[in-house]
């Protein structure tokens, strides 16, 4: 069964719309009953206990995409393909990117995101922006540049050290960009 769940998280990424089709299918009472007899353990492809065949067959069509077969023909929940609809859309949101919500037009630092994956999206950003792969810089030379995009250097450094993006060498007399 590993191996049936390991195929199925290799599949593509969704659209960012496609959580629009479960949404749909929980509208529906026939489809909340077979996603509860599915959780349970208790449908294969032709049955769904409480729901007579035509119903059974509509409720699982809505389903189909967010569930596997096991070697039984017992189905269960893509748990790596609800997860992928999670993440599907985020990057979008109001047509604007992480960087494009949080920076401003002439790359200023507006305020940071609440969800770390954000943050680390943004901070790997400013990161590439503002360093080179090979730098070694002394601590007022990187505050210089921090300050190109916010007053507040100090926190944005202490972020940026904190996500493992720039470490400071043991002896403390330089930083340079990691990963």
């Amino acid at each position: 069964m590993e191996a049936m769940e390991a195929a199925h998280r290799g599949s593509d990424r969704p659209a960012p719309e496609e959580w629009r089709g479960l949404v749909s299918a929980l509208l529906g009472d026939a489809s909340r009953i077979a996603l509860a007899e599915i959780v349970l353990g208790r449908v294969t492809a032709d049955n769904v206990p409480g729901l007579g065949a035509r119903k059974a067959r509509g409720a699982l069509r809505k389903l189909e995409p967010y569930t596997y077969a096991d070697a039984d023909g017992t189905l269960h929940l893509d748990d790596a393909k609800l997860a992928s609809l999670l993440t599907a859309g985020q990057t979008p949101a109001g047509g604007r990117t992480v960087v494009e919500r949080f920076l401003t037009a002439d790359g200023r630092l507006r305020d940071y995101p609440a969800r770390p994956g954000e943050r680390r999206e943004l901070l790997e950003h400013l990161a590439r922006e503002l360093f080179g792969a090979d730098e070694e810089l002394s601590e007022q030379a990187v505050n210089e540049r921090l300050q190109r995009v916010t007053d507040e250097h100090a926190t944005l450094r202490r972020y940026l050290v904190d996500f493992g993006l720039l470490s400071r060498l043991k002896d403390g007399t330089a930083y340079r960009l990691d990963g």
